[in-house]
């Protein structure tokens, strides 16, 4: 009789560590499409269609060629729209990011096809917004 609550015990475990396992293999928020704006098209970030954590990736030519990252978080209770801009000539299709603070997120480009990446950090805090290499 001890033997069926010991086995159900080892199971339950079991069962714990595979859904913690599962969860700490997906880091990121979430998955997103990049949408290629470089033969027209708009980045523009219209307030009234977002929601706090919305991102959007846009491929697209500043001067040269890269990607802009417009996310959306809550600034002194509004919604604010901050930008920053990525230079690459690299062919990225997908984008994984992950909110790392209320004002800061995560993201890596992902090229699908050949399976290259590049990860970067944005932030927007007040009226400035910025980014850096990811650690």
């Amino acid at each position: 009789m001890k033997f069926l609550p010991l086995t159900s015990l080892v199971l339950l475990v079991l069962i714990l560590f595979s859904c913690n396992t599962e969860k700490e293999a997906s880091i990121y928020e979430s998955t997103i499409p990049i949408t290629d704006i470089r033969q027209g098209g708009s980045s523009s970030s219209d307030l009234n269609s977002h929601q706090i954590g919305d991102v959007q990736i846009f491929r697209e030519i500043k001067g040269f060629e890269g990607y802009g990252v417009v996310y959306y978080h809550a600034m002194s209770g509004a919604l604010r729209a901050y930008r920053a801009f990525q230079g690459s000539n690299e062919d990225f299709d997908r984008a994984n990011y992950e909110w790392t603070s209320d004002t800061s997120l995560a993201i890596t480009l992902i090229n699908t096809s050949t399976q290259k990446e590049l990860s970067f950090r944005v932030y927007g805090n007040g009226n400035r917004s910025g980014m850096s290499a990811a650690e």
